[in-house]
């Protein structure tokens, strides 16, 4: 198999920009991590995010290897993926990090404004579901057929004979 001069250039390329999306996907992360609120503990998240760093960074080293290097890991490749990080990291990182901390500014902006509806309708939600407690709170007296009046039953009259042995049962002997 021949080696070709111009591919090696393009896996050069390759490596380069691989190396400088490294450095702003690392920058990405830092934003992203410095924007958690304070419940997750800081050490965690950190972690999190150099896994997820180290995932992406290895997957598309070997997925370059694997494509264009046509399946073979070469050792040039990290003689310039790994200055071009340093590069940006000297030169870019700072207006780099600058704008993607604006942008992730816009974005929370955006998703703040896009949520406003559905936190609208979650209180509406509420106040409607209040509203049908207590609406339906005397549903089983809707079908409950209740008397409006008070119907007297005249009591008994006693007779003679009832009032007179009930005399007889009260007076001493």
């Amino acid at each position: 198999m021949e080696i070709s001069v111009g591919n090696q250039l393009y896996l050069c390329m390759l490596a380069l920009a691989l190396g400088l999306c490294g450095g702003v996907l690392y920058d990405l992360l830092r934003c992203a991590t410095a924007r958690v609120p304070g419940k997750v503990p800081r050490g965690l998240l950190t972690l999190a995010s150099d896994i997820v760093y180290c995932l992406l960074c290895g997957g598309a080293f070997f997925a370059m290897a694997l494509g264009p290097g046509g399946g073979q890991l070469r050792f040039f490749l990290l003689l310039f993926i790994v200055p071009a990080g340093a590069v940006y990291f000297l030169l870019l990182s700072k207006p780099v990090s600058w704008l993607l901390d604006k942008l992730l500014d816009l974005l929370g902006f955006i998703i703040h404004y896009l949520v406003l509806p559905v936190k609208f309708g979650a209180k509406t939600g509420k106040k409607v579901n209040i509203k049908a407690k207590n609406l339906l709170r005397y549903e089983r007296k809707w079908y409950t057929i209740e008397r409006s009046y008070a119907v007297s039953i005249p009591k008994r009259q006693k007779s003679a004979k009832e009032v007179q042995a009930n005399e007889n049962e009260t007076k001493p002997h």
